[in-house]
């Protein structure tokens, strides 16, 4: 089982345009919508890979809503913790004249102490022996900051792990010489 946490999840949209003209209206015939985030960005190659996997996270407004709608069309398994306030939307234009890409990041949504409480019941609920625990962290906004999130948000990592488990970054994962374990769980809704 691979576990994800993503504490600053995103919904990523890609416009492709012939040639981008900064300050003129610039239309567009195609675009993407995709669920984002380093920990749902693993979960989504893990499913495509056939391996068992669950993405753990805070989503937030309409825009998490679309995350969960492609997670659910991608056949995903999440179970995430609703927070206040709107989901980051990342918006990346593809001027397709010159083969550039500019990109515009969102803020996400804050992320108070109890919800991290209840991230980490989550997380915890999850784990299986034999599992790997993937967690690399983009905080929510206003977290680096105030020492109470940030450092409820490291310890939801810590405390929601098992010891027995091991972790790693996702760029480290050699997926082809140590596969996941193949017991499948059933998917699980958000709002834990």
């Amino acid at each position: 089982m691979i576990i994800t946490l993503t504490l600053n999840p995103a919904v990523d949209q890609t416009i492709f345009v012939r040639r981008l003209e900064p300050g003129e209206v610039n239309r567009f015939a195609e675009a993407q919508l995709d669920p984002a985030g380093k920990g749902i960005n693993v979960a989504r190659m893990a499913q495509r890979l056939g391996w068992p996997t669950i993405a753990f996270g805070f989503l937030a407004g309409e825009i998490g809503l679309l995350a969960e709608r492609a997670l659910d069309a991608e056949g995903v398994a999440y179970h995430f913790v609703r927070v206040p306030g709107q989901t980051r939307l990342n918006v990346t234009v593809v001027d397709q004249a010159t083969g550039t890409a500019t990109s515009f990041y969102g803020p996400g949504p804050a992320v108070e102490p109890e919800h991290v409480a209840g991230s980490t019941s989550c997380c915890a609920s999850g784990c299986r022996p034999g599992g790997c625990w993937c967690s690399r962290v983009t905080y929510p906004p206003g977290s680096r900051r105030a020492p109470t999130p940030a450092t409820s948000t490291r310890r939801a990592g810590r405390a929601s792990r098992p010891s027995s488990m091991p972790t790693t970054p996702h760029s480290a994962l050699d997926w082809k010489q140590n596969p996941p374990s193949s017991n499948r769980i059933g998917r699980r809704r958000s709002g834990c």
